[in-house]
């Protein structure tokens, strides 16, 4: 019966190899950073959008304002033809006319929302001159201007609100972390709202 020889050496027992714990830590450290980074771009690029609806609605508003001011030299040319003696009136409406033509686009949408309501004050006085002539009430030149002024109030306050809702989504955005943190190192600021002025928060009334 053959012996086992001991020879006095065994060999070396291969040891499971271990994850460095360096490694862990750094991959940890990585996906942290993307996930900071997916977040962060994720609330620059919803400020953005948000920003730009507000751009767009107060577009809209300054485009509508501009347009019931583009009537105004039709309704005092039709309303002079009836009653020329109201001289200071047209006088008024010339010069508002003239400030809004430069003042209605990129003024500002607080700029924007007081000279809608000048022209509010302005388009009354009109229709409170013709409510002294009949034959001006009905003609049809007038039933026209009438019905386009009124197109174009329902158009600025269906923009008002649509603008007010965008400057609610931007503003609420920007005071949210990360948002605020965004908003600060990109020096973004609140977004005003379309306020009427005190004199000029009731509607636009037509009716004759």
């Amino acid at each position: 019966m053959d012996e086992k020889i001991d020879v006095g050496y065994e060999w070396p027992k291969q040891e499971k190899k271990k994850k460095r714990p360096e490694a862990l830590i750094a991959l940890s450290v990585f996906l942290i950073l993307v996930l900071i980074g997916g977040i962060f771009l994720w609330s620059y690029n919803s400020i953005v959008n948000r920003s730009e609806q507000v751009h767009s609605a107060q577009a809209q508003i300054e485009s509508n304002v501009q347009r019931k001011a583009d009537l105004l030299p039709n309704l005092v040319k039709t309303v002079k033809a009836y009653a020329r003696h109201e001289e200071k009136v047209f006088r008024e409406v010339a010069r508002l006319r003239a400030e809004a033509l430069p003042s209605a686009s990129g003024a500002g949408i607080a700029k924007t929302a007081a000279l809608d309501g000048r022209l509010n004050g302005t388009i009354a006085r009109l229709f409170a001159v013709a409510e002294n002539y009949p034959d001006l009430k009905a003609s049809e030149e007038f039933l026209q201007l009438q019905s386009q002024i009124e197109g174009a109030e329902n158009r600025i306050n269906i923009t008002r609100m649509r603008y007010n809702d965008a400057v609610r989504a931007y503003n609420a955005s920007i005071r949210r972390i990360p948002g605020r943190w965004i908003a600060e190192m990109m020096g973004w600021k609140p977004a005003q709202y379309f306020e009427a002025e005190t004199l000029a928060k009731k509607p636009l009334k037509l009716e004759m």
